[in-house]
């Protein structure tokens, strides 16, 4: 005000300039500092200063969410209601909730690594500290249908010993080298160590491991595509503890969403298993009355343990 009434009006001119100017950046940087905090409160960015990251956990231990290793998992916003609920829920009910279960991630992975070809065969796995798989890791493959780009990936990328069970292949050799590092068995994957009428030997996942004498080794990926036997299987699985000793899995979903189904993904849940990643398979496409849009009963689920 004095340089204006010394006629200067320039100078005058410049000072206000200069003050809004540092008030304007003053405003950004506090803008985004706030911005920051948001996204380390989800993602844990690096980026963060000490203080910042500080305050972004003590936020996350005030909202309840749980961090554990690999990435952040928050409170699940689709549950999975009792059996009696389940059993009392209509068609539609069902299907909606299984597809709104299978489409919400549940737990960051920043690293996913395409595993096999992009088209049907290929899964996404883990690759963040401790999930990441690292020799001399263990890889099951279950379902092969004469497509070994999973398993050559899977031994070429990670370095990984990888046993695949197929009992469908029937023009192979009941056991044989495929490749360095790749080992076939004319086996099924089971609820019941049983021979099918067609003469498929199926085992349970239990049996498999002792077989081998992987007892008292990590499974660091379990891959299973086998067209619906995955339902039968995965609760013989839970209740006998064997996939306390998977660190990640990679299954094919197959079929339309029903209580029984629900149940078994809610057991996966509870036997501590988060879904970091899913995509669906364009070949199973279907539709009908009641459904609001298109869906597919192939889904491509990819879940690490955070529990042991």
């Amino acid at each position: 005000m004095l340089l204006c009434r010394w006629k200067q009006p320039h100078i005058c001119l410049w000072i206000c300039s200069t003050f809004a100017f540092c008030i304007v950046g003053f405003l950004i940087i506090v803008k985004r500092t706030q911005t920051i905090e948001v996204i380390g409160k989800y993602f844990s960015n690096p980026l963060l200063s000490r203080s910042t990251q500080k305050v972004s956990d003590e936020k996350n231990t005030s909202e309840k969410h749980v961090v554990h290793r690999g990435g952040i998992v928050r409170d699940f916003p689709v549950k999975i209601p009792s059996d009696d609920e389940l059993d009392n829920m209509t068609d539609t009910k069902l299907e909606d909730l299984f597809w709104d279960y299978i489409n919400t991630i549940q737990a960051l992975c920043q690293r996913v690594v395409r595993i096999g070809k992009i088209e049907d065969g290929g899964k996404e796995v883990c690759a963040d500290d401790p999930y990441r798989p690292r020799p001399p890791c263990l890889v099951y493959s279950f379902g092969i249908n004469n497509a070994w780009d999973f398993d050559e990936d899977a031994a070429r990328i990670f370095g990984c010993e990888v046993f695949c069970f197929d009992p469908s292949m029937r023009d192979k050799a009941e056991t044989y080298t495929y490749a360095k590092d790749i080992t076939f068995y004319m086996i099924g994957l089971s609820a019941t160590n049983e021979v099918l009428p067609d003469q498929w030997k199926m085992r349970t996942l239990e049996q498999i491991r002792r077989d081998l004498n992987h007892t008292e080794r990590t499974i660091d990926i379990l891959k299973i595509d086998i067209e619906g036997f995955e339902w039968n299987t995965l609760p013989q699985m839970v209740h006998s503890g064997t996939l306390r000793s998977v660190k990640q899995m990679q299954i094919e979903l197959h079929g339309r969403g029903v209580s029984d189904k629900l149940k078994v993904l809610r057991m996966l849940y509870e036997d501590g298993f988060r879904i970091f990643m899913r995509d669906r398979n364009l070949n199973c496409k279907y539709s009908r009355e009641g459904l609001s849009r298109e869906r597919t009963s192939c889904m491509e689920v990819s879940m690490y343990r955070v529990t042991s």
